[in-house]
């Protein structure tokens, strides 16, 4: 761990239950685990050998103790995590057989973040900073919180839309992470995310809208 690493993200990770089910006539297993957009890129710019520092929120119960014990074993870099008393940590339940995930984050930690939780943490210094849609649409203090660690940045600034259905503001998508994409270098996306984020209708030109 350095004084200033690599790369800092800002985002919301949650724990992570996944059914798989077995063979016809095994019973189905439960694997529990986290799951984030970025602390998933910081584990593996970790195993990289870059410094990587994950900044969020998470309630002070058992899941959020476990995401820590995971992530910081995962040699992400965990000093400006801010743990709410408050607030649940995420859950996310999928299962092996398909279907969309299930959420139970309404009112989570994370989307308690504000802008203020940045303030101790050395964005400028940083050569990189990442965050994605999801942060952007999980309630307003999020949104300006992302927005904050792109203007502070000194380095490359990565924005992964990731929208996803259910959020807060999923349905204002465009409204709410535009922003980040107007404040981004490196945008990272599917072609249909990135098609709807400038009008279905402008599909074919989707990319050089953008650009």
């Amino acid at each position: 761990m350095t004084n200033h690493p690599d790369v800092i993200a800002l985002g919301e990770t949650m724990r992570s239950v996944v059914t798989v089910v077995g063979l016809a006539g095994e019973a189905p297993t439960e694997l529990v685990t986290h799951g984030g957009a970025e602390s998933n890129a910081c584990v593996a710019l970790a195993r990289l050998g870059f410094g990587a520092a994950w900044v969020s929120r998470l309630g002070t119960d058992d899941a959020g103790d476990h995401v820590l014990e995971e992530l910081r074993a995962g040699g992400v870099d965990l000093r400006w995590v801010r743990r709410d008393p408050e607030r649940p940590t995420g859950w996310m339940f999928r299962d092996t057989t398909g279907g969309p995930p299930r959420y139970e984050r309404a009112g989570s930690a994370a989307s308690a973040l504000v802008p203020s939780d940045l303030d101790r943490v050395p964005v400028e210094q940083a050569s990189a900073v990442l965050v994605t849609g999801i942060t952007a649409m999980l309630g307003e203090g999020p949104q300006r919180a992302a927005i904050a660690l792109l203007e502070r940045a000194q380095g490359l600034r990565v924005v992964d839309p990731n929208l996803r259905r259910g959020l807060w503001g999923s349905d204002r998508a465009r409204e709410l992470v535009l922003p980040l994409v107007e404040r981004s270098d490196l945008l990272l996306g599917g072609e249909h995310e990135l098609a709807e984020l400038v009008g279905r209708a402008e599909r074919p030109r989707a990319r050089a809208t953008l650009l």
